[in-house]
C-alpha cells in the first residue's frame, strides 16, 4: 500500500505544479540566476524523458538487453524537484540542516524509484535512468542555492502556493501521453506508435 502512495509522489501533476511553485519562490526571494537554472536543469530533465519516450513510441528506439524503453517520469520528477522543495523550507528553519533535507529528499525519491520497479511500473534500467536525470537537475540547481540564504516574503511564499494550485489544476486537463503520442507518430511518419506497458 504504501508504495502506491510513493508511486503518486512522482505524479507530473504533483511534480509539475512544486516546480513551478520553486519557480517563483526563487524569484520572490531574489535569486533570480537560481531561478534560471533551475528552469533549466528541471525542462532539460523532463525534455530528456520526453525525447526518450518519443523515440520508443514513434520509432521502436529502445535498448532490449536491459529492458530499457524510456526513462521514467515520475522517478525523475521526484528526483527533482523533492530534494529543491524540502531544502528550500528547510533553509528558513536551520540554514544549517538544509542539506540534510536535500538529501532527504533524494532518499525519497530513491525509495520512489524503487517502488515503481516493484510494481512493475518500470523497469529497474527506467527507473534509474530516470532517477538520474532527475538527481542530475537537483544536483546542478543546489549548487547554485547553497552559497544564498534564500528568504522569500510572505507574498513570495502566497504566489508560490498559488502558482502551484493554478498548475495542478491545468495538469488535470493537459492530455501529456496523447500528446507524445501524437508528437512521435507526426516525427516518425508512422500510423500508430509502440505498445508499452507504462512509460
Amino acid at each position: 500500500m504504501y508504495q502506491s502512495y510513493l508511486i503518486s509522489l512522482g505524479d507530473l501533476r504533483l511534480t509539475a505544479a512544486l516546480a513551478g511553485a520553486v519557480v517563483v519562490w526563487l524569484v520572490a526571494a531574489r535569486a533570480y540566476r537560481a531561478a534560471c537554472w533551475w528552469c533549466v536543469a528541471y525542462g532539460g530533465a523532463l525534455g530528456a524523458v520526453a525525447a526518450s519516450k518519443i523515440l520508443y513510441l514513434g520509432w521502436g528506439l529502445q535498448i532490449a538487453a536491459v529492458q530499457f524503453k524510456a526513462a521514467s517520469g515520475h522517478a525523475a520528477g521526484t528526483a527533482a524537484v523533492l530534494p529543491i522543495v524540502l531544502y528550500l523550507l528547510a533553509m528558513p528553519i536551520v540554514r544549517s540542516k538544509a542539506n540534510f533535507a536535500l538529501a532527504a529528499g533524494w532518499m525519497i525519491s530513491a525509495a520512489v524509484a524503487f517502488a515503481l520497479v516493484a510494481h512493475d511500473e518500470h523497469s529497474s534500467s527506467e527507473a534509474l535512468a530516470g532517477w538520474c536525470l532527475g538527481m542530475l537537475a537537483s544536483a546542478v540547481s543546489w549548487s547554485r542555492m547553497r552559497r544564498k540564504l534564500i528568504l522569500p516574503s510572505r507574498g513570495g511564499v502566497g504566489a508560490a502556493l498559488a502558482m502551484m494550485t493554478v498548475i495542478a489544476s491545468g495538469m488535470q486537463v493537459v492530455p501529456v501521453g496523447p500528446l507524445m503520442s501524437k508528437t512521435a507518430l507526426a516525427l516518425s511518419g508512422e500510423h500508430r506508435t509502440h505498445a508499452w506497458n507504462d512509460c
